[in-house]
């Protein structure tokens, strides 16, 4: 089995007529990827960007998303894949090239096959679970990796109550004896590690806003701390890190070798 790495990003709400809620740029956030991984010296097999690409009603903000994208693809050398959220505009959605003009459809990734799912409405629905039974029927390769907005698992948080994806039974009927290894999903704007029957699920954090997970129970607190995910697939199973996009306070640097030293500090 190959080993797979996924650059896991979710949420950028790209907007026009200036940065949304005054500090926030999706196209900036979206570039800022490419350099974070850059610097890493992180090379992905792809871009996962599991939805919201615009802020509702922005459906102006596509041009430059799609410009946006091109250069993620560019300075990663890898293929941006995308799936569209309930913010984005069905039609409008279609016109980024990274679409390739359909809502859901089978891409592959060296001997991985990702099905790049449509959860806009809040459900995948009957038609399209039928058609990704029908993808499924065969397994293919390393497996399969599925890619959505809406998570098919609850969030805990009270204030995100009844926001996961309202057919999640049914999906997970449809991959129970499937060569599915892991769903990946964004919308909750916060990170979260789950499974769907015995496939693991991992949620991106958002690269707009994170849910402040303190905020009391009857309110949504968006806090300034954009993040995306790798996600690693190998023979042994999975990881999974959450890369923030500002650095925080460093309390010290040491080469890598000396980590173990450093770790018996007090």
């Amino acid at each position: 089995m190959h080993s797979l790495l996924l650059a896991h990003v979710s949420d950028p709400h790209a907007s026009v007529g200036g940065p949304l809620y005054g500090t926030v740029d999706g196209i900036d956030r979206l570039d800022l990827v490419g350099l974070s991984l850059r610097e890493m010296g992180v090379n992905p097999d792809a871009v996962i960007v599991a939805g919201d690409l615009v802020q509702s009603g922005h459906t102006e903000a596509y041009t430059d998303v799609a410009a946006a994208l091109t250069r993620l693809e560019a300075s990663t050398g890898a293929p941006v894949l995308i799936v569209p959220g309930n913010h984005d505009h069905p039609l409008a959605f279609l016109t980024l090239p990274q679409s390739t003009g359909v809502n859901r459809r089978i891409a592959y990734v060296g001997q991985t096959r990702l099905a790049l799912l449509d959860s806009s409405t809040g459900s995948l629905g009957s038609t399209q679970l039928e058609w990704l039974a029908g993808e499924l029927s065969e397994p293919h390769g390393d497996g399969t990796v599925l890619v959505l907005h809406h998570p098919p698992t609850p969030s805990p948080l009270v204030a995100l109550a009844g926001r996961e994806l309202s057919d999640a039974d049914e999906l997970a009927a449809v991959i129970a004896a499937s060569d599915v290894r892991m769903i990946l999903a964004g919308h909750f704007h916060h990170s979260l590690s789950a499974q769907l029957g015995s496939v693991p699920i991992s949620v991106s954090p958002a690269l707009s806003y994170q849910q402040d997970p303190t905020a009391a129970p009857e309110s949504v607190r968006g806090v300034d701390s954009p993040a995306y995910s790798l996600v690693h697939l190998t023979d042994r199973g999975h990881s999974v890190v959450s890369v923030a996009l500002r650095p925080s306070e460093v309390l010290f640097n040491s080469h890598s070798r000396h980590i173990t030293a450093v770790s018996h500090l007090n």
